[in-house]
């Protein structure tokens, strides 16, 4: 569901189009709904998107499988786990150091110095803070050119954020607690 109030019609009436679009394009269906409140006249935009799907950190082998190599071993994530690769090489690099891992390919990464027990209980963060950088990323591309983001609100199972051409004013910022439903 998606929601837009704005003091311009044809932006309150093409924005839902748009959202439903670059989601669908961007495979998000982790966002359950967005409210969008929005002035042209006093150039901002904020955007709240409530998520769904957010579980509790899951160990490597969910993501992954490992097979034993010279040295080490070769894990290789799940084709459907590729957006997780950034969050999984942070995690086996800050365990294990950069000098240990290397990339072998598009899903292969090789682990020196480790046996198979070593990381794949390893705990992988949490998704929820992959999938609101993701959705963050994706909202991006819902702004007119010319907005840049002013501030964010990152909580639980929201995101909310203000973009604007000028400094936020008190009033826009209100407004963002009041949609995103907390205090900064």
């Amino acid at each position: 569901m998606i929601e837009c109030e704005c003091d311009e019609p044809d932006f309150s009436n093409k924005f839902p189009r748009l959202a439903s679009q670059i989601l669908a394009e961007n495979h998000m269906s982790n966002i359950s709904s967005i409210k969008v409140l929005a002035s042209m006249v006093h150039g901002y935009v904020i955007i709240s998107a409530a998520l769904k799907g957010i579980s509790a950190p899951s160990p490597l082998r969910r993501y992954a499988k490992f097979e034993r190599a010279s040295g080490g071993v070769m894990v290789r994530i799940n084709e459907e786990d590729e957006p997780r690769i950034p969050a999984i090489v942070n995690m086996l690099t800050n365990k294990f150091g950069e000098r240990a891992i290397r990339a072998e390919g598009r899903f292969d990464i090789a682990v020196a110095d480790v046996a198979v027990n070593d990381i794949s209980e390893m705990a992988v963060p949490e998704e929820k803070d992959v999938l609101i950088d993701n959705t963050f990323q994706v909202l991006t591309f819902m702004i007119p050119e010319g907005f840049r983001i002013s501030r964010i609100l990152r909580g639980q199972y929201r995101i909310t954020m203000i973009w604007s051409q000028n400094p936020p004013e008190t009033g826009w910022i209100e407004k963002m607690q009041e949609l995103h439903g907390s205090e900064i």
